[in-house]
C-alpha cells in the first residue's frame, strides 16, 4: 500500500479469540466503516474545497463541474455526489445549497 502512494497505513491485529478469518469479518468491516465515518466528518459531502465546511464557494465549485466540465481532483469529485448517481447534477447541486441554507 506505501508503494502504491497510500500516506498512512496502520495494521491492526485482532487477538485469535475472536475466531479466523471468516469469524472476524464483521469486526473488520465495523472497524474499517468507523474510519470511513471519521473522514466524512472532517469532509462532507458537497464540501468541494476540503475546508469542512459547506460554503457559497462549494456551490460555485460544483455549479462549475457540471457547466464547465472542468478538471476536478478524485476528492472533488467525490465531495460532489450528494445524491450518488455517479454525476454532478442540479441534484446535487440543490442539495449543497441547501446544506449552506442550514
Amino acid at each position: 500500500m506505501v508503494n502504491n502512494g497510500a500516506p498512512d497505513v496502520n495494521l491492526e491485529l485482532f487477538p485469535e479469540a475472536l475466531g479466523g478469518h471468516s469469524d472476524v469479518a464483521v469486526t473488520c468491516l465495523l472497524a474499517g466503516y468507523t474510519v470511513i465515518l471519521e473522514y466524512q466528518r472532517i469532509s462532507p459531502k458537497g464540501d468541494m474545497n476540503s475546508d469542512g465546511l459547506i460554503t457559497i464557494e462549494d456551490v460555485n465549485a460544483l455549479m462549475e463541474s457540471i457547466l464547465i466540465e472542468n478538471d476536478l481532483t478524485e476528492f472533488q469529485w467525490w465531495a460532489g455526489h450528494l445524491d450518488a448517481d455517479n454525476s454532478h447534477s442540479i441534484f446535487d447541486l440543490l442539495g449543497a445549497s441547501d446544506a449552506v441554507a442550514n
